[in-house]
């Protein structure tokens, strides 16, 4: 029976435990080895004693040499992980996928959510059938004929809005208009790029959009030229016309200010039409004796300025004719100028001796009608309806019922003139208000009665026999009319609801 050494055993003891804590047994072993062994020879001269030792470590090789193998399958088990987490990125990408400025990622397309109509406003809102998406909200197309379109809601002209010119949010550039549905430039400009120019005096464009002039020249009538012929200015690139130009008035780079015109070199704020200005002034060129139709058209001696022409006034064709006194009117005729009333600054006439009212006015297309207890000649049109009286002018209802007008000149020309102490209202050319009691506003012989703020006939004698006092809307003062047919011509009869003669 073999016999161990004690210190064999204590050495193989020692290797047990140092193979089972370190698992680089077989490197401990070598160095271990490498020094010559203190084990005495057996008595049989065989080996020592330690050579089991080895024999009994080399499993411990071959144990841990499958460790090696093991692990190497490993490397393969960790390989497939990454294909596995690869295929994440490409689903992630379209989420990082930006639109273009005012679209809107919808899924994975870009869609225009202010007209999108299934992505209106938010993608996935769906418009109905019978809306369309505008400015983001699904609006009711019925409503709105043609060219008018919903437009956020209310219906736009889309052939003339600037703020939604063809089509609803298509704003028209700064310097254009909407026209037929397309921005346009200005009669004379032409749209070069984005912006308007005048080609006849643009040095960057001049002719034509894009045709620069070169080097110490400028554009002039849409020629390239080295001097500016007067009265024309070299601005900049351009001749420029400094006399009426709001952005070179009286001299280069002086500019007018806003809703001023450059008049002669001078900057002046405009006037409401008909009115102009002349030597600084707002002229009525309609009937101002020194500028008839136009600026320093002086009419002749006895003329009268009429629509802007100087005419030589006469009885039968100056009824509500302009006038500045009563020579302005001619024999027979009287320039009435008290506010209220008829209004002053035109002619009347008395009618034809054994006229009566209604009756036509003689050579004329006026009537006679009953005013102050006599019939004066105007001229006479239909209320409510255009084109009857001349340009300038409106037609006053001069009846308790519509029925009867005359034509007045439109108080929009000259407000104070025309309406004395009363009110223009612009939208209609009529004056308004109430009158004051004591205060000069009522026409000759009517007064105004302070209960009811309202120019009345006064006392009835005021109206003459066969006559009654109709009383008028608004400012107006009241009229005398018939009271029955004796005071008509023969043939005809007085409509007691008009005060006229039919």
């Amino acid at each position: 029976m073999f016999n161990a050494h004690p210190r064999t055993l204590a050495v193989v003891l020692l290797l047990a435990g140092i193979s089972a804590c370190t698992p680089r047994g077989i490197g401990v072993l070598s160095d271990f080895d490498s020094g010559p062994s203190d084990a005495p020879a057996t008595a049989d001269g065989g080996p020592s004693t330690d050579t089991p030792v080895v024999a009994m470590d080399t499993p411990v090789v071959a144990m841990d040499v499958p460790v090696a193998p093991t692990d190497t399958p490993v490397a393969p088990v960790d390989n497939p992980p990454p294909p596995i987490d690869m295929p994440p990125p490409p689903v992630d990408v379209p989420m990082m996928m930006t639109c273009p400025t005012g679209l809107a990622l919808c899924g994975a397309f870009c869609r225009d959510t202010a007209t999108d109509e299934s992505n209106c406003g938010a993608c996935g809102t769906r418009c109905t059938s019978t809306q369309v998406c505008s400015v983001g909200r699904c609006m009711d197309v019925s409503g709105c004929s043609a060219p008018r379109m919903n437009c956020g809601g209310s219906c736009t002209d889309t052939s003339s809005d600037n703020a939604n010119c063809g089509a609803c949010g298509t704003a028209c550039p700064a310097g254009t208009a909407c026209s037929a549905g397309r921005c346009v430039c200005p009669v004379g400009a032409t749209l070069c790029g984005s912006a308007c120019v005048n080609t006849a005096s643009d040095g960057a464009n001049c002719g034509s959009c894009g045709r620069a002039c070169g080097g110490g020249q400028v554009c002039n009538g849409g020629t390239c030229i080295s001097t500016c012929p007067a009265p024309n200015q070299m601005c900049g690139s351009s001749c420029t016309n400094v006399l009426n130009d709001i952005g070179n008035c009286g001299r280069c780079n002086f500019r007018c200010g806003a809703g001023q015109l450059c008049t002669a070199g001078t900057c002046v704020t405009p006037c409401a039409p008909p009115r102009v200005v002349c030597g600084g002034t707002c002229t009525d060129v309609t009937r101002d004796l020194t500028h008839c139709g136009r600026c320093n058209n002086r009419c002749a001696t006895g003329q009268v300025c009429s629509a802007g022409a100087c005419i030589t006034p006469t009885v039968t064709g100056m009824a509500g004719g302009p006038c500045v006194r009563d020579s302005d009117c001619g024999a027979g005729g009287a320039c009435l100028t008290s506010g209220g009333g008829f209004m002053g600054g035109y002619c009347i006439f008395g009618c034809p001796s054994g006229a009566a009212a209604g009756d036509p006015c003689a050579g004329d297309t006026g009537l006679c009608i009953p005013n102050g207890g006599q019939l004066i000649c105007m001229r006479d049109c239909t209320p409510g309806t255009l084109g009857q009286c001349r340009t300038g002018y409106i037609c006053l209802d001069v009846s308790t019922d519509g029925s009867i007008g005359i034509c007045y000149p439109n108080c929009n020309v000259n407000p104070t003139a025309i309406c004395g102490a009363y009110q223009c209202v612009s939208s209609t050319g009529e004056c308004s208000g109430a009158c004051t009691a004591g205060a000069s506003t009522c026409s000759a012989g009517s007064s105004c009665n302070a209960s009811t703020s309202r120019c009345e006939c006064g006392p009835s004698t005021n109206c003459g026999a066969g006559y009654q006092c109709y009383p008028r809307s608004g400012a107006r003062s009241a009229f005398c009319g018939c009271t029955s047919s004796a005071v008509c011509s023969s043939g005809r009869s007085c409509d007691t609801s008009t005060g006229t003669c039919i």
